[in-house]
């Protein structure tokens, strides 16, 4: 009995023993490595070692696979060496169970998803760069703006420094603008417009209108926007109304109008967002502005007779503008015609004059503008039927002069 037992001791101690050298054993891992053309790679050695140092070597065959036998559990550094990679290739895998899953490793495939990767860290870093320069130039072109308003109320002993402080505010925003243009992803088509528009607005500001408008057409080019070609107008009229040759000014009034023209269809076709209207409502506010800023820069250089059109335009747009019923009925007043008769100045006005100044007073007769259309009014009524050439007879108000 007792030499039963013993053998019965001795036979379970053997099975243990066995079990025990099996785990210690491992498994088998195998492989395949692709490599950067997509094919298989032929005797590539392959090193295979875990934390401890505990190393196993072995070769792919003609089709690029290996396989290693016994190999514990636990966290291996494979690492590749061949001729065809001077660098080498090392990639982690871990060992678990008897049968793990392939170590596969497609070096074509680890190539591009690490070039996807670079590609998408140097974009993050280039757009974080290029928000850098377009947020100081916007600083820099709220500092000038602030400034060009003070320059209205200043003392003109002071104006000069602020002239310039302005004038250099506009070159920094101009300078910065371009530094992120030059910065702006290929495809990002709607931040390419936005810089591009903002360019021209700081072109506007260093009185550079030919370049504005260049500025301008880019940003429409990439992204038309009822605001861009608005502000491609007003550069236009600038740039024609500082040319000495009229077929070039009236060129560019003529380009200026028809840039209005497209900011008006564009807008009246834009849906409604919340806080911004779309339809009849966008396409008046903008027409009104549009075409009331080619009026006024008319006006300040003179051009009475060519202010009419687009000011008429900005009145339809918007009735309820005061400024441009003012700034109508001052460019009727400028073009007046005159000649004399027996011993007469006889004055003819426009007949839409009165019109224009009288829908000036009706929105508000007590305003500062109201006043002045009155005064308007009563020097027109006066001189409508003729002024005595003679010394001491003619009105003491004469009409407004051409700016």
């Amino acid at each position: 009995m007792k030499r039963l037992m013993g053998a019965v001791i001795i036979c379970f101690a053997l099975i243990l023993l066995s079990a025990g050298i099996a785990a210690a054993q491992g498994s088998n891992v195998q492989g395949q490595v692709i490599g950067i053309d997509g094919n298989p790679m032929p005797n590539v050695t392959v090193t295979i070692k875990n934390e401890t140092g505990r190393t196993f070597t072995t070769k792919t065959d003609s089709k690029g696979n290996f396989i290693q036998v016994g190999v514990p559990d636990g966290v291996y550094t494979v690492t590749l060496t061949s001729p065809q990679l001077p660098n080498g290739f090392t990639q982690q895998f871990q060992q678990a169970g008897a049968t793990p899953q392939p170590w596969n490793i497609n070096l074509k495939e680890i190539a591009a998803s690490s070039g996807a990767t670079a590609k998408a860290a140097a974009d993050a870093n280039a757009f974080k760069n290029m928000k850098a320069h377009f947020d100081a130039a916007t600083t820099a072109m709220s500092d000038a703006d602030a400034l060009k308003k003070q320059l209205a109320t200043v003392p003109a002993d002071q104006k000069s420094d602020l002239v310039s402080k302005m004038n250099s505010d506009y070159q920094t925003a101009l300078t910065e603008y371009t530094a992120a243009e030059q910065g702006v992803g290929a495809k990002d088509v709607g931040n390419h417009a936005l810089v591009w528009a903002s360019i021209g607005r700081a072109d506007d500001g260093t009185l550079k209108f030919d370049d504005a408008a260049t500025a301008y057409q880019k940003a429409i080019d990439l992204k038309p926007e009822p605001d861009y070609y608005a502000d491609l107008s007003t550069a236009l009229v600038n740039a024609g109304a500082a040319q000495r040759d009229p077929a070039v000014r009236t060129q560019k009034e003529t380009d200026a109008a028809a840039a209005c023209d497209k900011a008006v269809t564009l807008a009246s076709s834009a849906p409604a967002t919340p806080g911004a209207p779309g339809g009849a409502a966008a396409s008046g506010a903008v027409g009104a502005r549009c075409y009331k800023n080619i009026g006024i820069v008319l006006n300040n250089k003179g051009f009475g007779q060519d202010a009419i059109a687009p000011l008429k335009k900005a009145s339809d747009a918007n009735p309820k503008d005061q400024q441009t019923w003012y700034l109508l009925g001052s460019a009727y007043v400028a073009t007046v015609q005159d000649k004399t008769v027996d011993g007469k100045d006889i004055f003819t006005f426009d007949p839409g004059t009165m019109d224009a100044l009288q829908k000036c007073v009706d929105i508000d007769a007590a305003g500062a503008l109201g006043a002045q259309c009155k005064e308007m009014m009563d020097n027109v009524t006066q001189m409508s039927g003729g002024v005595s050439t003679s010394i001491g007879t003619k009105p003491t108000k004469a009409p407004p002069k051409k700016k």
